[in-house]
Protein backbone atom coordinates (compact mmCIF):
# COMPACT_ATOMS: atom_id res chain seq x y z
CA UNK A 1 0.00 0.00 0.00
CA UNK A 2 1.29 3.87 -0.80
CA UNK A 3 0.34 6.29 1.07
CA UNK A 4 0.72 9.97 0.25
CA UNK A 5 2.54 10.48 3.78
CA UNK A 6 2.20 8.82 7.52
CA UNK A 7 1.53 11.50 10.24
CA UNK A 8 1.46 10.26 13.83
CA UNK A 9 -0.47 12.90 16.03
CA UNK A 10 -1.72 13.65 19.27
CA UNK A 11 -5.91 13.50 18.54
CA UNK A 12 -6.04 15.94 21.85
CA UNK A 13 -3.99 18.25 22.95
CA UNK A 14 -4.35 20.11 26.11
CA UNK A 15 -2.19 23.49 26.87
CA UNK A 16 -1.59 22.43 30.52
CA UNK A 17 1.51 21.80 31.82
CA UNK A 18 2.80 21.30 34.87
CA UNK A 19 6.47 21.14 36.08
CA UNK A 20 7.42 19.82 39.54
CA UNK A 21 10.55 20.96 40.86
CA UNK A 22 12.67 19.62 43.67
CA UNK A 23 14.53 22.49 44.73
CA UNK A 24 18.55 21.87 46.58
CA UNK A 25 17.91 18.33 48.36
CA UNK A 26 18.62 19.10 51.94
CA UNK A 27 20.56 16.17 53.24
CA UNK A 28 19.46 12.32 52.69
CA UNK A 29 17.74 12.36 56.10
CA UNK A 30 14.89 14.15 57.26
CA UNK A 31 15.16 18.73 57.30
CA UNK A 32 16.41 20.08 60.30
CA UNK A 33 13.56 22.71 60.74
CA UNK A 34 11.36 24.20 57.88
CA UNK A 35 8.53 26.64 57.33
CA UNK A 36 5.21 26.57 54.79
CA UNK A 37 2.57 29.02 54.98
CA UNK A 38 -0.75 27.17 54.83
CA UNK A 39 -2.29 30.11 53.21
CA UNK A 40 -4.90 29.95 51.32
CA UNK A 41 -5.41 30.25 47.69
CA UNK A 42 -5.50 33.55 46.29
CA UNK A 43 -7.09 35.19 42.97
CA UNK A 44 -5.12 35.74 40.15
CA UNK A 45 -5.97 39.23 40.48
CA UNK A 46 -4.61 39.57 44.23
CA UNK A 47 -1.69 37.59 42.63
CA UNK A 48 -0.59 39.96 39.78
CA UNK A 49 -0.70 42.65 42.46
CA UNK A 50 1.81 41.33 44.90
CA UNK A 51 3.97 40.22 41.62
CA UNK A 52 3.63 43.41 40.35
CA UNK A 53 4.82 44.98 43.66
CA UNK A 54 7.67 42.57 44.80
CA UNK A 55 9.44 42.42 40.86
CA UNK A 56 8.95 46.57 40.83
CA UNK A 57 11.03 46.63 44.00
CA UNK A 58 13.31 43.79 43.04
CA UNK A 59 16.34 46.95 42.49
CA UNK A 60 19.04 45.80 45.28
CA UNK A 61 23.11 45.93 45.23
CA UNK A 62 23.52 42.56 46.38
CA UNK A 63 21.23 39.31 47.08
CA UNK A 64 22.00 39.48 50.68
CA UNK A 65 19.33 42.55 49.95
CA UNK A 66 17.13 41.48 48.42
CA UNK A 67 16.41 38.06 50.83
CA UNK A 68 16.09 40.21 53.30
CA UNK A 69 13.16 42.73 51.63
CA UNK A 70 11.61 38.76 50.81
CA UNK A 71 11.62 38.12 54.57
CA UNK A 72 10.06 40.99 55.61
CA UNK A 73 7.15 40.64 53.27
CA UNK A 74 6.29 37.34 55.03
CA UNK A 75 5.87 35.33 51.21
CA UNK A 76 8.72 32.97 52.17
CA UNK A 77 8.84 28.86 52.60
CA UNK A 78 11.85 27.67 53.66
CA UNK A 79 13.97 24.57 54.46
CA UNK A 80 17.13 23.93 56.43
CA UNK A 81 19.68 21.23 56.05
CA UNK A 82 20.32 18.80 58.54
CA UNK A 83 23.55 20.16 59.44
CA UNK A 84 22.05 23.48 59.27
CA UNK A 85 25.08 24.64 56.51
CA UNK A 86 22.71 26.15 53.97
CA UNK A 87 18.96 27.00 54.01
CA UNK A 88 16.86 26.92 50.77
CA UNK A 89 13.71 29.89 50.78
CA UNK A 90 11.01 30.05 48.28
CA UNK A 91 8.52 32.59 47.36
CA UNK A 92 5.26 30.96 47.03
CA UNK A 93 3.73 33.02 44.97
CA UNK A 94 6.49 34.08 42.45
CA UNK A 95 8.24 31.48 42.43
CA UNK A 96 11.72 33.11 43.28
CA UNK A 97 14.15 30.48 44.65
CA UNK A 98 17.18 31.43 47.11
CA UNK A 99 20.41 28.97 48.10
CA UNK A 100 21.81 30.55 51.19
CA UNK A 101 25.18 28.77 52.42
CA UNK A 102 24.83 29.01 56.28
CA UNK A 103 28.63 28.88 56.68
CA UNK A 104 29.86 31.59 53.94
CA UNK A 105 27.24 34.08 53.86
CA UNK A 106 26.72 33.27 49.80
CA UNK A 107 23.10 33.48 48.51
CA UNK A 108 22.44 32.34 45.52
CA UNK A 109 19.27 33.70 43.60
CA UNK A 110 17.10 32.26 40.75
CA UNK A 111 16.40 35.58 39.07
CA UNK A 112 18.52 38.67 38.71
CA UNK A 113 18.35 40.74 42.33
CA UNK A 114 18.19 44.26 40.48
CA UNK A 115 15.70 44.39 37.83
CA UNK A 116 15.23 47.34 35.35
CA UNK A 117 11.93 47.01 33.37
CA UNK A 118 12.33 47.02 29.60
CA UNK A 119 10.08 47.98 26.62
CA UNK A 120 10.11 44.22 25.71
CA UNK A 121 7.42 42.09 27.81
CA UNK A 122 9.02 39.14 26.16
CA UNK A 123 12.58 40.01 27.89
CA UNK A 124 10.77 40.96 30.94
CA UNK A 125 8.90 37.60 31.08
CA UNK A 126 12.71 36.07 30.78
CA UNK A 127 13.85 38.06 33.82
CA UNK A 128 11.15 36.95 36.10
CA UNK A 129 10.57 33.78 35.60
CA UNK A 130 12.23 30.32 36.79
CA UNK A 131 11.04 28.17 33.87
CA UNK A 132 10.72 28.56 30.28
CA UNK A 133 8.39 26.04 27.78
CA UNK A 134 8.52 26.37 24.09
CA UNK A 135 6.11 24.06 22.23
CA UNK A 136 4.51 23.76 18.46
CA UNK A 137 1.33 22.51 18.08
CA UNK A 138 1.20 19.82 15.35
CA UNK A 139 -1.98 20.86 13.93
CA UNK A 140 -0.84 24.33 12.42
CA UNK A 141 3.20 23.95 13.25
CA UNK A 142 2.72 27.17 15.60
CA UNK A 143 5.59 28.24 18.01
CA UNK A 144 4.57 29.50 21.43
CA UNK A 145 7.08 30.03 24.44
CA UNK A 146 5.68 29.99 27.79
CA UNK A 147 7.13 31.78 30.94
CA UNK A 148 6.40 30.81 34.50
CA UNK A 149 6.07 34.37 35.62
CA UNK A 150 3.02 35.26 32.67
CA UNK A 151 1.68 31.80 32.45
CA UNK A 152 1.86 30.29 36.23
CA UNK A 153 2.72 33.13 39.14
CA UNK A 154 0.42 35.46 37.40
CA UNK A 155 -2.33 33.56 37.57
CA UNK A 156 -1.64 32.05 40.93
CA UNK A 157 -0.49 28.95 39.53
CA UNK A 158 2.67 28.30 41.90
CA UNK A 159 2.68 25.89 45.04
CA UNK A 160 4.99 25.56 47.86
CA UNK A 161 5.19 21.89 49.29
CA UNK A 162 7.88 19.78 51.70
CA UNK A 163 9.42 16.58 50.80
CA UNK A 164 11.85 14.62 52.79
CA UNK A 165 14.44 16.37 51.33
CA UNK A 166 13.72 19.65 50.28
CA UNK A 167 11.40 21.61 48.77
CA UNK A 168 8.95 20.96 45.79
CA UNK A 169 7.78 24.16 43.64
CA UNK A 170 4.46 23.15 41.23
CA UNK A 171 3.95 25.28 38.39
CA UNK A 172 1.01 25.17 36.31
CA UNK A 173 1.75 26.79 32.96
CA UNK A 174 -1.19 27.42 30.80
CA UNK A 175 -4.58 28.15 30.91
CA UNK A 176 -6.24 25.93 33.50
CA UNK A 177 -10.00 27.39 32.33
CA UNK A 178 -9.04 25.45 28.96
CA UNK A 179 -9.17 22.11 30.36
CA UNK A 180 -10.91 18.88 29.82
CA UNK A 181 -11.70 16.88 32.67
CA UNK A 182 -13.43 13.58 32.63
CA UNK A 183 -15.38 11.64 35.34
CA UNK A 184 -13.92 9.35 38.02
CA UNK A 185 -16.58 6.98 36.82
CA UNK A 186 -19.28 6.60 33.86
CA UNK A 187 -21.38 3.74 32.62
CA UNK A 188 -20.10 2.20 29.34
CA UNK A 189 -22.79 2.70 26.89
CA UNK A 190 -22.54 6.54 28.23
CA UNK A 191 -18.69 6.69 27.68
CA UNK A 192 -18.78 4.88 23.92
CA UNK A 193 -21.19 7.64 22.80
CA UNK A 194 -19.81 10.75 24.22
CA UNK A 195 -16.04 9.77 24.11
CA UNK A 196 -14.86 6.56 22.56
CA UNK A 197 -16.68 7.08 19.37
CA UNK A 198 -16.08 10.52 18.67
CA UNK A 199 -12.26 10.04 19.24
CA UNK A 200 -12.27 6.84 16.58
CA UNK A 201 -14.40 9.55 13.81
CA UNK A 202 -12.14 11.84 14.13
CA UNK A 203 -8.93 9.37 13.66
CA UNK A 204 -10.81 7.84 11.14
CA UNK A 205 -11.29 11.43 9.35
CA UNK A 206 -7.44 12.45 10.29
CA UNK A 207 -6.37 8.85 8.14
CA UNK A 208 -8.48 10.08 5.19
CA UNK A 209 -7.34 12.76 5.13
CA UNK A 210 -3.60 12.80 5.67
CA UNK A 211 -3.51 8.39 3.96
CA UNK A 212 -6.39 8.88 1.61
CA UNK A 213 -7.76 10.95 -0.61
CA UNK A 214 -7.09 11.23 -4.31
CA UNK A 215 -3.47 10.43 -3.82
CA UNK A 216 -4.27 7.04 -2.56
CA UNK A 217 -3.63 3.67 -4.42
CA UNK A 218 -3.25 -0.04 -3.08
CA UNK A 219 -0.09 -1.85 -4.40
Amino acid sequence: MKMKKIISSALLIVMIFTAFIAVMPVSAGAAQSSYFENAESITADKAKAIINKVFAEYQFDTAEEMLVYEKQLGYLDYVVSKDGKYTVYVNRYTGVLYYANNVTGQILTSNPYYFAPTNSDTINNQLLSQITVSFSTIATGEDFTYYSSEWAAKRAQISTAFIANGIRVNYTLGDTTARFLLPGRMKADKFETLILRPLIEEYAALLYEYCGGDDYTEA
